[in-house]
């Protein structure tokens, strides 16, 4: 959990680096993924994805549910095939497996990230508990 954003901490952050060829044409970059709580329950993560090339870079917003696949536009004839399977949400931790794979014309198909992904939940109840401890504190040392 590294910050706020989108109404709730960041509970993944995960950049990774792929390299490969289409037509002989060498494609290399980066793809980060941050993953946000929802602030309880496990009906959707808001997700931010990046991803930067050397043939450009760019963006999208998607909900993570569960296991499921989707595929997104990239550019001209690619796509993008996202597979998130053996997904476990509790209230403490979000982890899930990711896969991604480039598609396009002729039977193209290169795997850009294949990983598990894992990430401790946003805990409301602590954080009022301690905010409260805090505060009796201060009270505390104020009147010392």
């Amino acid at each position: 959990m590294s910050e706020l954003s989108n109404g709730g901490p960041i509970i993944i952050d995960e950049t990774r680096t792929f390299k490969f060829s289409i037509v002989g044409i060498r494609i290399e970059g980066t793809a980060n993924i941050k993953v946000y709580d929802n602030n309880g329950g496990c009906a959707g993560f808001h997700t931010d994805v990046f991803v930067k090339t050397n043939r450009g870079s760019g963006g999208k917003r998607v909900v993570l549910k569960g296991n499921e696949t989707n595929t997104y536009p990239i550019m001209g004839p690619l796509s993008l095939e996202v597979t998130i399977s053996k997904w476990q949400c509790t209230s403490t931790k979000l982890n899930f497996h990711i896969k991604g794979i480039v598609k396009g014309p002729f039977g193209i198909r290169e795997t850009i990230i294949n990983t598990d992904l894992s990430g401790d939940r946003f805990n409301h109840d602590l954080l009022n508990k301690e905010l409260e401890l805090l505060l009796h504190e201060s009270e505390v040392a104020s009147k010392a």
